[in-house]
């Protein structure tokens, strides 16, 4: 799992000042919030591995998700608020059992296209969390956009459908959702490629005022578009619900 770590500037470059209010998150956040209160029962415990800074976590708990954090990389910049529900340079497997035992749910949000081998990974989880539920994963989706993007986040592999029904099966769990979503981004992402070849790898956060009311419109036009289209239309992600059995 050499490549589940980020490292210094990963978090310098993705998650500048002011990215929560970036297109891509806010529909991010909205769109898993839904998932999540769709499949898990209220006053679930869960558990984000590969929570990072801890964004995600922070929404969640912001609308009553009962939601702690698990981090492998040992230099994270926190969210202040969030520093009493991550723990990070840990091992999920090597949490307190008591703990472990409470979790019902495991999220990971584009986490496992870092590692080599997920299967053994999400079965280690399986067997050290025995009263867990589901797995809500999200990844980065359609090879044919495979970027420098992608190779400075460490990823081995972008997903389809059909790769996400494969893991299901490898780990003995049944798919309750498998969709692609981010569907407007596909084309501008092919597009982009055929001109330009190069992803720009330095995110910057949208200033106060104008800029970020436009963009929480690109992100309810994003959540729209998810919702017309069918699961099948490709999009730059794909979201699955595991059920284990």
């Amino acid at each position: 799992m050499s490549k589940t770590e980020f490292q210094a500037d990963h978090y310098e470059h993705l998650y500048p000042v002011g990215i929560e209010y970036q297109y891509w998150q806010i529909a991010r956040n909205k769109t898993l919030l839904k998932v999540v209160k769709k499949y898990c029962q209220p006053g679930d415990r869960i558990l984000e591995v590969g929570c990072g800074r801890g964004d995600v976590l922070r929404y969640f708990r912001q609308h009553g998700i009962d939601c702690w954090g698990v981090e492998l990389a040992d230099q994270v910049p926190l969210l202040e608020d969030m520093k009493d529900y991550i723990q990070i340079g840990v091992d999920a497997n090597t949490l307190p059992e008591d703990f472990r035992h409470s979790i019902k749910v495991i999220t990971l949000f584009d986490v496992i296209e870092h590692l080599p081998d997920p299967t053994v990974f999400l079965n280690e989880l399986k067997q050290n969390f025995p009263n867990l539920r589901h797995f809500i994963i999200t990844v980065p989706a359609c090879q044919e956009i495979w970027s420098n993007y992608d190779e400075f986040n460490g990823h081995y592999r972008r997903y389809n459908l059909n790769m996400m029904k494969e893991q299901s099966s490898a780990i003995s769990a049944e798919l309750l959702a498998n969709r692609f979503f981010f569907k407007m981004l596909y084309l501008p992402a092919r597009i982009l490629l055929s001109i330009k070849k190069q992803r720009n790898t330095v995110l910057k956060g949208p200033k106060p005022g104008f800029a970020r009311l436009l963009h929480r419109f690109i992100a309810n036009v994003s959540i729209i578009i998810d919702a017309i289209f069918p699961a099948s239309f490709k999009g730059s992600s794909v979201l699955s619900v595991l059920k284990l059995k």
